[in-house]
């Protein structure tokens, strides 16, 4: 859902991996408003899950989000894009823990911190985009 293209009813999100761990931009109009001129709060965290699950997904991991803690920071506004980034911030087997931001117009809007239960996928090709 996270990755369908917008006009199929996806948030068209496109990760790419960077230093640190993934990164996506996203087009924040009035598709995805909850209150008036902001983004509804399950969109942004739906947002903050897909980039860490995709981080995983970046290191060959299937990851299955075992608990997700969201901070809202500021709203995130209509109109401008957001960008959303993730890194892992610890390994113990079987669990990865991640950590996750979206910031519009360098400023941060929502970060979160999860706990994904990780196995190695044999089939890279198999892995959800």
């Amino acid at each position: 859902m996270a990755c369908r293209p917008r006009g199929a009813g996806g948030l068209g999100l496109r990760f790419e991996a960077d230093a640190e761990g993934v990164r996506a931009e996203f087009a924040c109009d009035l598709t995805y408003q909850g209150y008036p001129d902001r983004v509804h709060g399950g969109v942004i965290a739906t947002l903050l899950d897909a980039a860490m699950t995709h981080c995983l997904f970046a290191r060959q991991v299937r990851g299955y989000t075992v608990r997700l803690n969201i901070r809202f920071h500021a709203p995130l506004q209509l109109g401008p894009p957001a960008i959303v980034r993730a890194a892992v911030s610890g390994v113990r087997p079987p669990l990865y823990l991640l950590r996750a931001e979206v910031r519009q117009a360098d400023r941060r809007c929502a970060s979160a911190e999860a706990s994904f239960f990780g196995e190695r996928n044999p089939d890279p090709s198999s892995t959800a985009q």
